[in-house]
């Protein structure tokens, strides 16, 4: 689907000043446009922010999604506060991002994860970047294991494996989802770099 035919009925207006303003509107839309096919608008990203607009962080977090989604995006560019998304199907695959600053390989994870679910076939995500709070801290790595990835809270295949492991050039975290079956449907790797 080409921005040109995205009717105004068939794409969602998000305004992104909304709630608390942040990165988290963009990454909930990413993941449940690419989830649902369907393309969303989103204005005044990031808006209540001291640097609003797209950072770095984000914008790794929109190019994934758009790569798994054979997405077409517009506006996705530092600082921008209005874009659009165009997703296409979500394919599993073996993925690598690098997000290239100290952003949260976590919050792109949670971007990617229910899409590449849904597919219900093997997928192998990595995931570089910097050593953030919200990863390698013991309440960031209990938030995304108890929280963010809990099968149950978020109706998530089960969580066969979680490992976090410290190294001499930063920390590692393995995630391994398996399926009713035993099927492992996603693996994910998150390395901490320590940019």
């Amino acid at each position: 689907m080409a921005y040109d035919e995205v009717n105004g009925d068939e794409k969602l207006r998000i305004d992104g000043s909304q709630g608390e303003g942040g990165g988290q509107i963009l990454r909930s839309a990413l993941s449940l446009a690419c989830c649902l096919g369907r393309p969303f608008e989103i204005t005044h990203i990031r808006a209540t922010r001291r640097r609003p607009g797209l950072q770095p962080q984000h914008l790794a977090a929109v190019k994934a999604a758009a790569t798994i989604a054979q997405a077409d995006v517009r506006g996705a560019e530092p600082g921008a506060r209005d874009m659009l998304f165009v997703p296409r199907a979500v394919m599993a695959g073996e993925y690598r991002f690098d997000i290239g600053t100290a952003g949260s390989t976590g919050l792109v994870l949670q971007t990617l994860l229910p899409a590449l679910l849904q597919v219900k076939r093997s997928s192998r995500i990595t995931l570089l970047g910097g050593v953030t709070e919200a990863d390698v801290t013991p309440g960031g790595v209990c938030h995304l294991r108890e929280v963010a990835l809990d099968p149950g809270a978020n109706q998530l295949p089960q969580l066969a494996d979680f490992t976090v492991t410290d190294a001499a050039n930063g920390a590692y975290a393995s995630v391994v989802y398996s399926d009713a079956d035993g099927h492992c449907p996603v693996l994910a790797e998150l390395v901490f770099d320590g940019t």
